[in-house]
């Protein structure tokens, strides 16, 4: 059986749309699967600083635009200020400032 993007959590989403990045693979149908599972994981925050930037740096790797990037950089503004989250990275900040330019 083929392993459905439901199937998967958050950090094997933004594991996947990563490697299809980083190894060139230029399939936007699969990482558009992937931002939409994203998108739809989002609102239970579940999803490390680390995987929402792999999830954009590869959104913006394969030129793919997504309103899911928006969201991720949305909840990444509000995970900065929030006192209560773990600092983030300085390599995530970065992914994510140049997914956006």
């Amino acid at each position: 059986d083929n392993v459905h993007v439901l199937d998967c959590p958050p950090m094997a989403v933004a594991n996947v749309a990563w490697a299809f990045a980083k190894a060139h693979i230029q399939d936007t149908s699969a990482v558009d699967a992937l931002l939409h599972e994203a998108r739809r994981q989002l609102p239970r925050l579940e999803f490390a600083s680390q995987d929402l930037s792999n999830l954009t740096w590869a959104a913006a790797t394969v030129s793919l635009k997504h309103p899911a990037v928006d969201e991720m950089t949305a909840y990444m503004g509000q995970y900065l200020w929030d006192a209560s989250q773990p600092v983030m990275e300085p390599q995530h900040v970065e992914n994510v400032v140049w997914a956006l330019a």
